[in-house]
């Protein structure tokens, strides 16, 4: 499903699924507070934690996401020099974002 959309949204540059090169990875996860966490009007309760520190964890979205765009955003995974994966919280919109830096 994520190939398909990352295919669909043409996201990538065109000829980088060929590129064999040295790249560094950037990986923001965003999800969304329970709702035991808010208040009306999406406002957070005192009680809320800061920092998103529960499952998935953070390496896993990177391998998830390094296999998936295997193919479509370079050539192999391994080609992956540098990977820094965040988590946190948003009210609404859950979402991953990646930023890809070619080297070469």
């Amino acid at each position: 499903m994520f190939k398909a959309i990352v295919r669909a949204l043409k996201v990538i540059p065109p000829g980088k699924a060929r590129y064999k090169g040295p790249l560094k990875i950037h990986i923001r996860s965003y999800f969304e507070r329970p709702g035991t966490r808010l208040k009306r009007l999406s406002r957070l309760k005192k009680s809320a934690p800061e920092h998103m520190h529960q499952k998935p964890d953070a390496d896993n979205i990177a391998k998830f996401v390094g296999d998936c765009l295997n193919g479509l955003a370079y050539h192999d995974d391994a080609q992956i020099m540098s990977n820094k994966s965040e988590k946190f919280w948003c009210i609404r919109g859950e979402r991953v974002e990646v930023e890809l830096e070619y080297l070469e």
